[in-house]
């Protein structure tokens, strides 16, 4: 069974549609403890700097971070999360708003992949995930634009089938953005890389996750 983590920037605050459970570890990120209470959300775990809040909240757990240090909030948020078992990692409020902090997240959703676990970006109008070395499959119940970019490095052996566009076993650079505005077309669909990282970003369907094998 999945060991699920939840956890809440500061970022754009939106609808949740995948809420946590009693199971789930649920962490508030520094400034994220606004959006989960927004939310009806009670976080177990604190982490942050408090650089966004003027006291530590009471919470199960609480980590007091310096101000000044290597990792973000959401970093050090997500590597506890790994510490502590997660395999499957819900991210809020960490996509939108601020362009640096949304690049910030998505590294850190691929140090969750090069991981080995799964991970998924929730923004306002759009949902994200990365994969690496395996295959992401949507069902056909998935509707709008879909895009697909390399991250850190060239990705080799990608292959998309059941979209609008298709490739078969090609090389996806950085500086081409050869896998922008792909679309759904109402088929079972994947997207595979044999080697490399992919960000995957979908405009619709927020509801719906992707199986990561």
């Amino acid at each position: 069974m999945s060991k699920r983590c939840f956890i809440f920037g500061a970022g754009d605050e939106t609808d949740i549609p995948i809420r946590p459970t009693g199971a789930d570890i649920v962490i508030a990120a520094d400034g994220g403890l606004s959006f989960a209470n927004i939310a009806g959300i009670s976080p177990n775990v604190f982490i942050g700097d408090l650089d966004s809040l003027e006291k530590a909240p009471e919470t199960n757990e609480k980590i007091i971070l310096p101000t000044e240090k290597d990792d973000t909030d959401t970093m050090y948020a997500v590597k506890f999360a790994l510490s502590r078992g997660a395999d499957e990692l819900y991210l809020y409020g960490c996509a939108g708003k601020r362009l640096d902090h949304t690049l910030a997240n998505i590294s850190a959703a691929a140090h969750i992949a090069n991981s080995g676990k799964k991970v998924f970006l929730f923004g306002k109008d759009h949902t994200l995930t990365v994969i690496k070395n395996t295959t992401a499959r949507f069902g056909a119940d998935f509707y709008g634009v879909i895009s697909v970019f390399p991250w850190g490095k060239e990705a080799e052996g990608v292959t998309q089938k059941g979209f609008k566009y298709q490739t078969e076993d090609i090389t996806y650079l950085p500086n081409i953005p050869l896998g922008v505005s792909n679309e759904f077309i109402g088929k079972e669909s994947f997207v595979t890389v044999k080697d490399g990282t992919l960000l995957i970003i979908w405009n619709e369907s927020r509801e719906k996750l992707p199986e990561i094998e």
